[in-house]
């Protein structure tokens, strides 16, 4: 994120400090719940509520470009929401829906968690059954 950021700010050689803050997960119920051995393996999709607070004095065409360039590289994940600007910080609200493949082991009553990146198709066909990376291709 710093690197996507610095990239589309003119005015600075270095990003200046940027902090991205989780305030909260939104998550449905699996759409669909497999069972295979000892484990049980669902596809649910969370939105999960960043914010993102850039320190810098930067103009409104700086911060259009970057909430540009996010929403582009999200590919209709990323949707950006309020924006507010004072003299020395930008604070940028942002929600990014993604699908996850939430995996149960009965054996160990643990549970985790795999979320859809673009990049991760292999690994996803490696250890999920191929319902669950049907669910999450579009994504992959």
């Amino acid at each position: 994120m710093k690197n996507m950021l610095r990239s589309n700010f003119d005015n600075c050689e270095i990003l200046p400090d940027l902090k991205i803050a989780l305030k909260e997960i939104e998550a449905q119920k699996p759409k669909k719940i497999i069972k295979k051995e000892n484990k049980s393996f669902g596809v649910l999709e969370a939105v999960m509520n960043f914010e993102m607070t850039v320190t810098g004095n930067y103009s409104k065409t700086e911060i259009a470009r970057t909430v540009d360039l996010i929403e582009t590289i999200g590919k209709d994940r990323y949707k950006i929401g309020e924006i507010s600007q004072t003299e020395d910080k930008t604070v940028i609200q942002l929600k990014d829906k993604r699908l996850v493949a939430a995996i149960y082991d009965y054996s160990t009553q643990n549970v985790s968690f795999a979320m859809a990146e673009i990049g991760l198709r292999y690994s996803f066909e490696k250890f999920l059954p191929k319902e669950i990376v049907e669910e999450m291709k579009n994504q992959l």
